[in-house]
C-alpha cells in the first residue's frame, strides 16, 4: 500500500514538474551553448561524424541523443526544449526520492520544490537544450542507485550506479570522473564500518563498480572505433580538452562588498547574477545602480556560492567526529554519498575556474540533494535549525517567482524559423530576425561561415557548416594548428558573418587567439553589409597577385618613433594603429623608416570608430594623411579626410618614385570637427611577388 502510494506521489510530483515549465518551451535562446548542440547535432542528423567533421571537446552523449531524436521527429528547437524539460523533471523526481528515503517525505517535497525553482534561477541553462544538465541527471541517477545499494549491499544497484557514472562520463568528462571518486570513497568508508572488512568484500565491490563504470565508456570507444573515428574522439575529448579551460577562468566571488562599487556593478552582475536580472536592468526594469538593490542581490548570490561549501566541510566533520553514530549504518553512508556527490558536482564547476552564475546552476540539484540532506540530519537534533532552513528555503523559492516574473516580462519579443519560433529579449530578438531574413535571401549553395560565436542562425536557416568548426573562441580552436585549419578552410567560403561585439568573459581579442585566421579574413575578405550590431557580412574581396611583407608596422610598433597617443588596438579582425583624437588637436603620427626596394607599396585601410560604432551613419571625419621624406624632399602619398565607418578598400600606395632610397614614412591622423577614436587598419610595408 505504501509503496503505491509513494508511486503516485513520484509521478504526481513528474507530471507537475513538467506541466509548470510548459511556458518556458520557447522562451530564451543561446546563440552559443544551444546554439552549437543544435549545430552539431543536426549535421549529424545529415551524416556528418561527430569529432571527424564536427568538433567538440565534450563527449557524444548529448550530441548523439538529440541526432537520434531528430531522426525520429525532425530538426526542431522544440524537441531539445522537451528533453530538457524531461531532464529536469528527473532531476526533481531523483533528489525527491534520495530526500525521502533518508529524511522523509516533508524534506524531500521541500528538495524538489528547491530544485525546481532552478528553472528561473538557471534560466535560459535549464530551458535550452545544453550537455551540463544531461551530465548531471546521469550523477543524480548514479547516486540514487547507490544509495539503494548501501542499505542491503546488492551489487545489482552497485552496478547501476556504475553504469550512471560511465555515462556521466562520456556526457560530460569532468563531471563523471568526480563523481566516480566520490562514490569510490563512499563504498570504501561504508566497507570499512564493516565488522570483519572482509577483503573480498570490498574486492568485488570495487570490480562491480570499475565494470558499470567503464561499461559505457567501452561502448563508445567501441563504436567510435567501428567508425573510424577513435583517434579523432581521443583527440579532442582528451587532448582538446586540455585547452579548453585556459581561456574562461572566471574567479570565485570573494568577501569584497560589491554593492560598495557601483562603478564596476555592470560587470559583476554579468558574471555572477542571473541572466534575466541582467536583462531587466538594461531595459529599466531593474535599478542597478542602487545599492540596496545590488545588496539583496550579493546577499543572495553569495549565500548560494558559500553555503555548499560550509555544509560539506560541516556535514563530513560532523560524520567522522561521531555526531553521525547515532545514524544507522546505511544512513550514515548515505550521507556521506549525498555530501561527497555535492562536493564532487561543485568540484567540476571549481577545477576549471567556471565560477560564474551560469556554471553553478548547471550543478545545482546536486547542491540542493547536498544542502537539505546535511540541514534535514542537524535540525532532528536542533529545533532552530529546522526552523532557520525553513527560512532560507522561502528565500530561494521566492527569488525563482520574482525571477520568473522577470522572464516573462524580458522574453517576449519572437524569432521566427522554419526550425520553431522562440520568444527573446527586444535586442536579441531583433539581431536575430535580421540576420535570419539575411540568410533566406542568400542561395542555397552558398557557404556562409557565422562567427565568432552564433551557431544557432546554422540551425535556424537550415544551413550548413563550413569546415569543422562552428565556434570560433578561445580553447575552442585551442591549438595554433587548429586556428591553421580554419584559416585554410576560409578559401572554400563566399561569405562570413562575424560578431565584432566583445564577450564580457573572452577578453583577449580574435587577433591575438585566432591570429592566421584574423589575418586571412583581414585580408582576403572586406565588409559588404552590416547587417546587425552583432553581424558583419564580409565578402571574398580581390587580393591581387601573392605579397611579400617587408615591415609589418604593428607588430615591430616599438621600434618606430610616435606621438604619445598613439597605441596598437585590435578591432575586430584588424590589427590597429589607433588613437583617441581631440577636434583641432594636433596630428598622432607614427614614423617608419624603411629602405624602398623596387616594388615596395604601402598597404593599409583607414578605419574611424571602434566595431560596435559601425553603421550608426554619424560617425565624425578624422584626416588620414601619409607623408614621405627623404632627406632632399618630402611629399604627401596620400591624404583624405573622410567618414571610413566601416572600413572600405585597403589603399595600395606605390614607392615606386623612391625605390633604392632609404626614406621616412610618417602615418598621421587628425580629428576633423569633433573628437573621434581612429586607426590605420594593418598597416604594412609589402612587396608584390613575382
Amino acid at each position: 500500500m505504501r509503496e503505491g502510494i509513494d508511486q503516485r506521489a513520484t509521478w504526481a510530483l513528474a507530471a507537475f514538474c513538467f506541466l509548470v515549465q510548459i511556458p518556458f518551451l520557447r522562451r530564451g535562446i543561446s546563440p552559443l551553448d544551444e546554439g552549437s548542440m543544435l549545430a552539431i547535432a543536426d549535421a549529424l542528423y545529415q551524416g556528418e561524424a561527430l569529432y571527424r567533421d564536427r568538433v567538440t571537446q565534450l563527449g557524444p552523449v548529448s550530441y548523439e541523443l538529440l541526432a537520434a531524436l531528430f531522426h525520429l521527429f525532425g530538426p526542431s528547437v522544440l524537441v531539445g526544449r522537451i528533453v530538457q524539460a524531461l531532464v529536469l523533471c528527473g532531476s526533481v523526481v531523483l533528489v525527491y526520492v534520495m530526500l525521502r528515503d533518508l529524511l522523509g517525505w516533508r524534506w524531500a517535497l521541500g528538495g524538489a520544490a528547491l530544485v525546481l525553482a532552478v528553472k528561473t534561477l538557471g534560466f535560459p541553462y535549464w530551458t535550452l537544450y545544453n550537455y551540463a544538465p544531461i551530465g548531471l541527471l546521469f550523477c543524480l541517477a548514479a547516486a540514487a542507485a547507490v544509495m539503494r545499494f548501501l542499505p542491503e549491499h546488492r551489487l545489482g544497484w552497485l552496478a547501476l550506479g556504475g553504469i550512471g557514472i560511465g555515462v556521466a562520463f562520456v556526457t560530460k568528462q569532468n563531471l563523471g570522473a568526480l563523481l566516480g571518486f566520490a562514490t569510490a570513497i563512499t563504498v570504501f568508508a561504508d566497507w570499512l564500518r564493516d565488522g570483519d572488512r572482509a577483503i573480498p568484500a570490498l574486492t568485488g565491490r570495487a570490480a562491480v563498480l570499475a565494470a558499470g563504470t567503464l561499461g559505457p565508456i567501452l561502448v563508445v570507444i567501441g563504436a567510435y572505433g567501428a567508425g573510424g573515428t577513435l583517434g579523432d574522439l581521443v583527440e579532442w575529448t582528451v587532448v582538446g580538452l586540455m585547452h579548453m579551460g585556459q581561456p574562461y577562468q572566471i574567479p570565485f566571488p570573494g568577501l569584497t562588498a560589491w554593492w560598495s562599487q557601483p562603478e564596476s556593478i555592470g560587470e559583476i552582475a554579468f558574471t555572477y547574477f542571473p541572466a534575466p536580472l541582467l536583462l531587466l536592468s538594461w531595459q529599466g526594469g531593474l535599478d542597478m545602480s542602487s545599492r540596496a538593490v545590488v545588496l539583496l542581490l550579493e546577499i543572495f548570490v553569495k549565500a548560494t556560492y558559500f553555503l555548499p561549501l560550509f555544509l560539506v566541510a560541516g556535514g563530513v566533520v560532523s560524520l567522522w567526529r561521531g555526531d553521525g553514530s547515532s545514524l544507522p549504518r546505511a544512513a550514515w553512508s548515505q550521507q556521506l554519498l549525498l555530501i561527497l556527490a555535492g562536493a564532487a558536482c561543485y568540484g567540476s564547476v571549481l577545477a576549471r575556474g567556471r565560477t560564474d552564475w551560469v556554471h553553478l546552476m548547471t550543478v545545482q540539484p546536486a547542491l540542493v540533494l547536498l544542502c537539505v540532506a546535511v540541514v534535514g540530519q542537524w535540525a532532528r537534533s536542533v529545533r532552530w535549525r529546522s526552523a532557520l532552513s525553513l527560512w532560507v528555503g522561502g528565500i530561494w523559492l521566492a527569488a525563482g517567482l520574482a525571477i520568473g516574473a522577470a522572464i516573462f516580462a524580458v522574453y517576449r519579443v519572437p524569432v521566427e524559423s522554419p526550425r520553431g519560433d522562440l520568444l527573446a529579449s527586444p535586442t536579441t530578438a531583433r539581431n536575430s530576425n535580421r540576420l535570419l531574413r539575411y540568410l533566406d535571401t542568400r542561395p542555397p549553395d552558398e557557404r556562409i561561415l557565422i562567427l565568432r560565436a552564433q551557431p544557432i542562425h546554422y540551425f535556424l536557416s537550415g544551413r550548413r557548416i563550413p569546415g569543422r568548426f562552428d565556434l570560433l573562441m578561445p580553447g575552442v580552436i585551442g591549438p595554433p594548428e587548429n586556428d591553421a585549419l580554419i584559416a585554410e578552410s576560409l578559401s572554400d567560403v563566399d561569405r562570413v558573418i562575424y560578431d565584432p561585439k566583445p564577450f564580457p568573459t573572452i577578453p583577449v581579442p580574435i587577433t591575438e587567439y585566432a591570429p592566421l585566421t584574423s589575418e586571412t579574413l583581414a585580408s582576403r575578405f572586406q565588409i559588404d553589409e552590416i547587417v546587425s550590431e552583432k553581424a558583419f557580412v564580409l565578402k571574398r574581396a580581390d587580393t591581387g597577385p601573392p605579397e611579400t611583407v617587408a615591415v609589418d608596422i604593428w607588430r615591430d610598433f616599438d621600434r618606430f618613433s610616435k606621438s604619445r597617443r598613439a597605441q596598437r588596438d585590435s578591432w575586430m579582425v584588424y590589427r590597429i594603429l589607433a588613437a583617441d583624437l581631440e577636434s583641432g588637436g594636433e596630428p598622432v603620427c607614427v614614423t617608419v623608416p624603411h629602405a624602398v626596394a623596387p616594388g615596395d607599396w604601402i598597404a593599409t585601410t583607414p578605419i574611424t570608430l571602434p566595431p560596435p560604432f559601425w553603421g550608426g551613419g554619424n560617425a565624425p571625419a578624422a584626416r588620414f594623411r601619409v607623408d614621405l621624406r627623404d632627406g632632399t624632399r618630402a611629399e604627401t602619398l596620400y591624404e583624405a579626410s573622410v567618414t571610413v565607418d566601416p572600413p572600405g578598400e585597403r589603399l595600395r600606395i606605390p614607392l615606386s618614385s623612391v625605390a633604392g632610397r632609404q626614406v621616412e614614412i610618417d602615418f598621421c591622423i587628425s580629428a576633423l570637427h569633433a573628437p573621434v577614436r581612429a586607426g590605420w587598419a594593418r598597416p604594412r610595408i609589402v612587396r608584390t611577388d613575382g
